[in-house]
């Protein structure tokens, strides 16, 4: 098994854990990689944007390695385009 690398990755991952385990926690992974997948298409995106994702990502309880490694991957994306986390 690979590990997920951008939004897609995440969405394909928390789709395939809320199959098998249904669940708030993974279909709010999607949702959120979702909205990841959203902003990186988009030709502006504001640093707004990126805090309302942040809060997201920091304030999900129990997060586990999933939603960590999607924090981590996500926080990466938004420096590398120049915005504050």
């Amino acid at each position: 098994m690979s590990f997920p690398a951008g939004p897609q990755d995440f969405i394909d991952y928390f789709e395939r854990v809320n199959r098998g385990h249904p669940g708030e926690h993974w279909a709010n992974g999607v949702d959120v990689a979702k909205r990841w997948l959203s902003l990186a298409a988009q030709p502006h995106v504001s640093q707004s944007d990126v805090d309302e994702l942040l809060a997201r990502l920091r304030g999900e309880p129990d997060p586990g390695s999933g939603w960590t490694d999607l924090t981590w991957q996500f926080e990466h994306w938004a420096e590398q385009r120049g915005f504050r986390v």
